[in-house]
Formats: structure tokens, C-alpha cells, sequence
């Protein structure tokens, strides 16, 4: 195992063997690989994907924050208002 110290680290590698054991499902992380700029479909894709989980009632919560926050935001959001409405099947 690899610790700041030496001395801690040599005691503890000495001493002890590393284990451990999963205690809940690794998150699935995806990264995008693009030409390096983040566009509105990249951005409602992670925040469609950060805000609905399994729950229905997190689409309604998303389709009103949506139409109430979002879309009244002005000419600066439309992109993102529009590939949110896109993903979400509006």
C-alpha cells in the first residue's frame, strides 16, 4: 500500500494484509471524449442524468423545473432549454 511516510508504510505493509470488500455498486461514470468543448446536449445529457434516477417523480420535478426555471431564463439558455426538452421527450 502506498502511504506518505516510509517508516508508516513499512510498518503497515509489514504488519498487515490489504483487503477490503465492496459495500455498494460502483457508479457508472462516463466521460466524453469529444473535441474537448462541452455543448448543450453534452450538458443536458449530465444533468438529465444527474437529476432522474428511477423515480417518475423525478421526470415531473425535471419537466417543471424545465418549463418554470429554465425555459424563462432567456436567450442564453435556449440551447440548453431545448436539448433538455430533446432528452427528456418533449
Amino acid at each position: 500500500m502506498l502511504f506518505s511516510n516510509e517508516d508508516v508504510a513499512r510498518v503497515i505493509n509489514r504488519s498487515f494484509e490489504a483487503a477490503w470488500e465492496s459495500v455498494r455498486p460502483v457508479p457508472l461514470v462516463q466521460i466524453n471524449f469529444g473535441d474537448g468543448n462541452v455543448n448543450d446536449n453534452d450538458l443536458a445529457s449530465g444533468l438529465q442524468g444527474a437529476v432522474i434516477k428511477d423515480d417518475d417523480k423525478d421526470v415531473v420535478v425535471w419537466k417543471d423545473y424545465l418549463a418554470n426555471v429554465m425555459k424563462k431564463r432567456g436567450a442564453s439558455w435556449r440551447g440548453l432549454y431545448a436539448a433538455c426538452q430533446q432528452h427528456v421527450g418533449e
